[in-house]
């Protein structure tokens, strides 16, 4: 795949991996804003190089490709519409896209897994209503 740069268009990625503290771990990698066609499409076999301005940071060799996880309704959700809603009415939409909420509280440990469909946000004990969006996975 081609590099890019601020003028030709960037590809940012999200990773996700098993072991933050190796050398070599299995990975699961997303496009975060391109949709994956055109010279950002790959195939099995491919290798990504993840940068850091001009610095190499990662070494991706693509073992599968996947569908999108995440329900096209429940990405194309405006989560900051979500906040100071009830954590009972942002359930029932965000449930109703095919998706899980998860409600915390400030200052309380997240479990990290490999969801996509989940949509973390933190409530105010005393309403019960939504105060921050942290974010969607």
């Amino acid at each position: 795949m081609p590099p890019h740069t601020v003028d030709s268009g960037l590809a940012s990625l999200v990773v996700r991996v098993d072991d933050r503290t190796a050398w070599r771990t299995r990975a699961l990698a997303a496009w975060l804003i391109v949709d994956g066609q055109g010279d950002q499409s790959v195939v099995p076999g491919d290798l990504i190089v993840v940068t850091e301005g001009p610095r190499h940071v990662a070494f991706l060799r693509v073992d599968r490709v996947s569908a999108d996880p995440v329900p096209a309704g429940l990405r194309n959700l405006d989560l900051g519409s979500l906040v100071g809603r009830s954590v009972e009415d942002a359930r029932h939409i965000v449930e109703s896209l095919g998706g899980e909420l998860a409600a915390g509280l400030p200052g309380q440990p997240w479990r990290a897994d490999l969801r996509f469909n989940r949509v973390k946000v933190l409530r105010d004990p005393s309403s019960d209503k939504i105060t921050e969006i942290l974010g969607l996975g």
